[in-house]
């Protein structure tokens, strides 16, 4: 008698045959259902740099030292070189409207809004740096996508603070000079018209000396050493006028442009009077604490004070998360840009109150030409897609 086999029974049998030559092709083949290409990877790093140096001597940009001095028509002529490189192995498209090249000096474009796989770009640039700004600055910026849409970011941005020479305020403890050991080899013609430093007399002689006197200089001077304490009036340093007076200047400014006047400008008298007020904390920011320690007559003064009251208004210290004086994230805010608008603007990520021009502070965009605000911009960053 011969056995018989059920359909039923020979199902399951041909699933597993099929199964098993799958696999089977699968290994021959030697393909992977789980690989990835490799430029699907989570990371998507850019590198950007960004370097200056003086064109005369090729110093760093740093060494610059420029008198203490409010004069623009002198200048040192520098040399920036922006450098940006795409290390992956595969290609990565710019974002138009997030990634720019731009300094105090002028802005840029990027010679192609694509970077191939393993390649730098880098762009020179000759700038003058005036001697009467504070500040100069240079941002690198590269926003874009990979092939499978993985966000690439760079950022880059150097600051220039040059170093000013200011007078010192109080004498120095000892001579500049040593006292010579032997005395002058002639006379002089003529009686000085002051006494001497090492006299014997208080009062100057009639007749020169036909010799010179047998006593021997002194090794020290006998100078009294300067006074420990300050004088009783302080020195005119700053703006060439005592503290009080660049106060009531600043003051008179600010009155004057119509901001400390009546009830409907930025500040009144009984707002700034009070000490706990955002009008008297942003004067009084301005005139003690802030680190540029502009002059009475400065074209900045006014518009500095408004954004000032504004941080101090909306509570910048205590409820700003990003970009306040005392906020723990970095200031990393990117503003929009318009790529055909015809005002050419310039924005920093430096925090707020810094000591550098009110245009860099986080968040705010100033026409290039006249330095005044063009647009106040707070946004956060979308999150980077999933790999």
């Amino acid at each position: 008698m011969t056995p018989t086999l059920k359909m039923s029974n020979m199902i399951p049998m041909i699933g597993i045959a099929i199964i098993t030559i799958v696999l089977l092709i699968a290994s021959v083949c030697g393909t992977s259902p789980t690989r990835r290409p490799s430029y699907n990877t989570p990371k998507c790093p850019l590198t950007a740099t960004i370097t200056c140096s003086v064109k005369v001597s090729g110093q760093p940009c740093s060494t610059v030292t420029v008198p203490y001095s409010n004069q623009c028509d002198t200048g040192t002529l520098v040399s920036y070189l922006f450098k940006y490189c795409n290390i992956n192995n595969f290609q990565v498209k710019l974002d138009p409207t997030k990634s720019v090249i731009r300094s105090d000096f002028a802005n840029f474009t990027f010679t192609s809004w694509s970077i191939p796989s393993s390649t730098c770009v880098t762009l020179p640039y000759d700038g003058v740096l005036k001697h009467c700004n504070v500040t100069s600055y240079a941002i690198l910026m590269l926003t874009g996508t990979s092939p499978r849409g993985v966000r690439c970011y760079a950022f880059q941005q150097l600051s220039l603070l040059p170093k000013f020479l200011v007078p010192s305020n109080r004498p120095s403890r000892t001579p500049s000079k040593k006292p010579m050991r032997k005395p002058t080899r002639k006379p002089s013609r003529k009686p000085t018209s002051r006494p001497s430093m090492f006299p014997r007399s208080v009062y100057p002689t009639t007749k020169p000396s036909r010799k010179p006197s047998p006593r021997k200089p002194t090794l020290r001077p006998t100078m009294r050493k300067p006074s420990m304490d300050p004088t009783a009036k302080p020195s005119l340093v700053l703006c060439n006028m005592y503290p009080k007076q660049r106060r009531q200047e600043i003051i008179y400014q600010l009155s004057s442009a119509g901001v400390l006047i009546n009830a409907t400008s930025i500040s009144n008298t009984t707002a700034t009077a009070t000490s706990s007020s955002p009008q008297a904390k942003a004067l009084s920011w301005l005139i003690d604490y802030d680190g540029l320690q502009l002059c009475a007559g400065d074209t900045r003064i006014i518009q500095r004070y408004i954004l000032t009251v504004f941080y101090f208004s909306t509570l910048g210290d205590d409820t700003w998360n990003m970009c306040g004086r005392f906020s723990i994230n970095s200031c990393n805010v990117n503003l929009t840009v318009f790529p055909n608008d015809p005002i050419v603007t310039r924005y920093g990520m430096f925090p707020w109150l810094s000591a550098v021009d009110e245009c860099l502070w986080g968040g705010l965009a100033c026409k290039n030409a006249t330095g005044t605000i063009d647009r106040i911009e707070f946004s956060t960053y979308p999150k980077d897609p999933d790999p």
